[in-house]
């Protein structure tokens, strides 16, 4: 029993783990582009 628990739980962390990852990719991805945006309208603004 504690053995496929144990690998339950390692099984539950690596998607975990694959799951933030991807999460994080995301968020970064869309950071970039909003802050590119910005970086964008804020040159414009300035000349």
């Amino acid at each position: 029993m504690d053995r496929v628990q144990n690998s339950y739980v390692i099984i539950a962390k690596k998607y975990l783990y694959i799951i933030r990852g991807v999460l994080l990719k995301i968020f970064f991805t869309l950071f970039d582009e909003s802050f590119n945006r910005a970086l964008l309208s804020f040159a414009l603004v300035k000349g």
